[in-house]
């Protein structure tokens, strides 16, 4: 049985929610280097780019859906579980608990990187660690649970302090992506002979397969900027903020897209940012502005990981108020505090994160089981715009309503289905692992059943009801 819902403040406009998405082109920025070392610049143009126009496709749909359901909360995988809640509600359980580790389960990772900057500018000698279960820890490990804690104490005091903080920080991180992306054209120090295509045919894994691959790692970035329709009853004008801020930080993205893929290695070559590819920027400033410049660049990609993890507290939490809200888990984390945001929710992100920084040795599992997770939750929610469009012949709609758009979002979910199989069987092809990540990816998947289980049996005690009737 769901519970009464509670209500959000309504006081964001769609530059709050632009600002609360800035940690998609922010990622995409910080983390394009991880890509373009293994795959070349051109590889990594064509994933980035498939993917984020993808993306800016899909955010349509789920601006219509935020838009006819503008009180649903819990992000995108709420409107799936309001199409398959007739037939199977545990997918929506699934959907949305996998929508909750996408945002939150890389919290723990976001944090360790910037440590690893901290220590690796400012402390270098400082490399000692303790055992703690199979996870070495250390100064980075620190560094990062600080920032985990900080990032609750920030969002639990409302939205507001979370928007002006990201706005603050993205502001001086715009400083150095234009530093970085217009100063080497300005100067004429780009090289465009060296951008390479490095996806083929080699390791017995066909070209096409690996493009999917590498899709499966970078959609939760490219993907992210649904997160704009997390927040959609809190929005000041639900209709109009929801379409300005999801289409208006996917472009961002795509503009991020083209001009980091290009620009990054045609400035100092595609071995200098695989050697180094999160501290490859102090290279590009030194070659635009001059030495000595390097503690300021750190700094900034240290803030651009707090920025994602900021936005990460923001969206998992509300997807895990919006699972008790709907009665597919614990019923505890149904409940807003006097600043109307799920602090309970906040803290179990805390709680969780802390613990896999310093006592999950396999971190790589824990992103596999994210990424994962995450693409279901997109699935569902796509199939799920098929089923309610069918379901709901008097709804006008506004964005998708050209009978195309049902070709298209059956395309989309083929695409995403594709994604997940070859990337779920393939882990080793983009150093994800191998049979444990796979294990510990279903394994956090079928939590989110088992929370399902005991919230309809022991809490509320009138059966599992597979499914249920409209309300």
């Amino acid at each position: 049985m769901s519970l009464a819902p509670e209500r959000f403040s309504k006081s964001l406009s769609w530059t709050d929610g632009f600002m609360l998405a800035l940690v998609i082109p922010v990622s995409t920025f910080t983390l394009i280097g991880l890509e373009i070392g293994p795959i070349g610049a051109w590889g990594a143009l064509a994933v980035w780019l498939l993917t984020s126009i993808v993306a800016l496709c899909q955010n349509f749909i789920y601006a219509e859906l935020a838009m006819l359901m503008p009180d649903k909360v819990g992000g995108i995988a709420a409107y799936a579980h309001e199409a398959w809640r007739r037939y199977a509600s545990p997918l929506g359980a699934i959907a949305l608990f996998g929508y909750w580790a996408g945002w939150s389960l890389t919290m723990a990772v976001v944090g360790l990187q910037a440590g690893q900057l901290i220590q690796a500018q400012w402390f270098p000698s400082m490399t000692g660690t303790i055992m703690l279960g199979s996870s070495q820890v250390g100064l980075p490990h620190l560094i990062g649970g600080a920032a985990i804690i900080l990032v609750f104490l920030l969002n639990i005091g409302g939205m507001k302090p979370v928007v002006r903080t990201n706005t603050f920080f993205g502001i001086v991180l715009g400083l150095l992506a234009v530093v970085c992306l217009i100063g080497p054209l300005v100067t004429g120090q780009t090289h465009f002979s060296n951008l390479q295509w490095g996806i083929d045919n080699s390791g017995g894994i066909p070209a096409w397969q690996k493009i999917l691959i590498w899709s499966f790692i970078v959609s939760w970035t490219s993907y992210g900027t649904e997160i704009c329709a997390t927040f959609a009853p809190e929005y000041e004008n639900p209709r109009r903020n929801l379409v300005l801020s999801l289409v208006s930080s996917s472009l961002l993205v795509l503009l991020i897209v083209l001009l980091s893929a290009v620009v990054l290695p045609a400035a100092i070559g595609q071995n200098a940012i695989n050697a180094n590819p999160l501290g490859f920027y102090t290279e590009i400033v030194d070659h635009v502005v001059g030495p000595k410049f390097s503690s300021v660049v750190i700094a900034t990609l240290c803030v651009a990981q707090f920025i994602a993890m900021n936005s990460a507290t923001a969206g998992s939490s509300r997807a895990l108020y919006g699972l008790a809200a709907r009665g597919l888990t614990l019923r505890q984390f149904h409940k807003l505090n006097n600043h109307g945001v799920p602090a309970r929710a906040m803290g179990i992100d805390m709680m969780v994160n802390l613990l896999i920084l310093f006592f999950v040795g396999n971190v790589t599992g824990i992103i596999f089981a994210s990424n994962l997770g995450y693409l279901i939750a997109v699935v569902l929610t796509l199939v799920g715009f098929l089923i309610l469009r069918r379901r709901h012949p008097e709804w006008q709609l506004t964005l998708c309503r050209h009978p195309l758009w049902i070709p298209g979002a059956a395309l989309l979910a083929l695409f995403n289905i594709a994604v997940i199989i070859v990337g779920f069987l393939n882990p080793a092809a983009a150093g994800y692992g191998g049979h444990f990540e796979q294990f510990v990816a279903v394994a956090v998947l079928l939590v989110s059943l088992l929370f399902f289980a005991y919230r309809r049996l022991i809490q509320e005690s009138d059966g599992l009801r597979l499914r249920e009737r409209d309300v």
